[in-house]
């Protein structure tokens, strides 16, 4: 609306007032002054009532995108809501909001329609200041009756362009207050900034040899906490390398800062000594595979999402890393097989089927670094150790990755520790239940619930 209609209406409006203008200075000057005398009220109440619609639309925003919001909620949440018998509680909040958004649109309205029938009032008091003066004017011989018709023929030409302003003014005042929401929202450096600060940088980057974080630390926008704190460590390639730690801890922050999904407020990120500030962010990443602990998939067939992001796959490929990933047999039980509909963010699989296909969508791009944050949780440890003996079998790739089952962790190369945002122990699996101190207690807690 404001980049169309909007934009196109100023332009017709500004050329069509200075045309009008110039031939009716040309007539009549006096008559032109008397006629304008309206336009400075006009001004003015166009400047106050504008800002009051911008205040009030930006409210209307506010309260539509919470009712969105609450809407989104309340679907993705419905099996909770269910189990709490919270239907009828949802039900009201969802009225009341919608009330609420209702009550504000209408006082928007409302100052709307004041404002549309001032403008015309304004408009039709210069035509009476026309035929006024005008008359004056005739009677003392200086305009003639066709001059006078002329001029009202073109205040009424006017009266378009003036009631324009008006809604050229609102079109205006709520695309203002939608990019302000936009921009909160653009400004945000919670997620990567490093494609942005290296999008212009020709330098394509292959992970060679290491990986070297350097007192680095992390504060999330809007948070007095921080949630790593001065990080050091050194991460050989072709290794298995493990977070542990309490929730909290930091081990989702590191993970998302070494596959680039967010910037390190301090310190620096090194690959091969190469500071990941110097070379293409957006390049670099084709290299790297990231499983959320957060699962995300299309509502689509199962091959649609394993295929995500692949112009081509083979087909032997694709049944290989299915099965190495312990998911083939389960889609081959569902009736259509791979071209399965999955519903909305996979509704109909389970949490572990979705870990095992968001992980096969992983591996097929043969990253060279894999990364997965807490993606195996929702599997048998059966299961679990059918699909790190694989992994431990791929060459030439690195894996870090975060749990806080020892099964899982006893089969990385190096693990580090983390404790409120810091890493307190770092070594391998034997070496740290030796030693007394957080892992040791886990250790002690899980061979107890055994």
């Amino acid at each position: 609306m404001y980049l169309g209609p909007a934009l196109m209406y100023s332009m017709n409006l500004i050329t069509l007032i200075i045309l009008i203008l110039y031939r009716m200075i040309i007539i009549s000057p006096q008559l032109t002054m008397v006629v304008l005398i309206p336009l400075p009220v006009l001004s003015l109440l166009i400047y106050r009532v504008s800002h009051r619609i911008n205040y009030k639309s930006g409210i209307v925003q506010n309260k539509l995108s919470l009712l969105t919001n609450s809407v989104q909620e309340a679907v993705s949440g419905i099996r909770l809501v269910k189990s709490f018998v919270k239907e009828n509680e949802i039900i009201n909040d969802f009225k009341d909001i919608s009330t609420d958004y209702m009550n504000r649109n209408i006082s928007l309205s409302k100052t709307n329609s004041i404002f549309f029938p001032l403008v015309l009032f304004l408009v039709g008091f210069s035509i009476l200041l026309t035929i006024y003066f005008g008359g004056l004017l005739l009677a003392e011989g200086k305009v003639t009756v066709g001059e006078i018709t002329e001029f009202i023929i073109y205040v009424n030409m006017l009266t378009w362009p003036a009631t324009s302003i008006g809604w050229v003014t609102e079109v205006i005042q709520r695309a203002a207050a939608s990019q302000t929401r936009i921009n909160e929202f653009l400004n945000k450096k919670d997620f990567t900034t490093y494609y942005l600060s290296s999008k212009n940088k020709n330098s394509i980057y292959k992970f060679e040899n290491s990986i070297d974080m350097v007192d680095v630390s992390y504060r999330y926008t809007n948070s007095n906490k921080v949630a790593v704190h001065s990080i050091n460590f050194h991460i050989e390639k072709n290794n298995i390398v493990g977070f542990v730690g309490h929730v909290g801890s930091g081990k989702s922050t590191i993970l998302k800062i070494l596959a680039g999904l967010i910037t390190p407020s301090s310190g620096s990120l090194f690959f091969d000594n190469q500071s990941s500030n110097n070379f293409n962010w957006d390049e670099f990443r084709n290299n790297i595979a990231y499983v959320s602990q957060n699962i995300f998939l299309f509502s689509d067939s199962i091959r649609n999402n394993i295929l995500f992001g692949l112009d081509a796959v083979d087909e032997s490929k694709l049944l290989k890393i299915s099965k190495n990933v312990s998911i083939l047999e389960e889609i081959k039980s569902f009736n259509q097989g791979f071209d399965t509909h999955i519903g909305e963010g996979g509704v109909t699989l389970s949490g572990g089927q979705k870990q095992r296909i968001a992980l096969a969508r992983a591996l097929l791009r043969e990253p060279e670094f894999l990364v997965l944050d807490d993606a195996l949780s929702n599997v048998d440890s059966e299961t679990e150790l059918r699909i790190i003996n694989y992994l431990k079998s791929l060459r030439g790739i690195t894996i870090i990755l975060t749990s806080n089952r020892l099964s899982l962790l006893s089969q990385c190369n190096q693990i580090f520790v983390l404790k409120s945002g810091e890493i307190i122990q770092e070594g391998t699996h034997l070496d740290l239940i030796k030693e007394f101190g957080e892992y040791q207690k886990l250790f002690i807690n899980q061979m107890l619930l055994k």
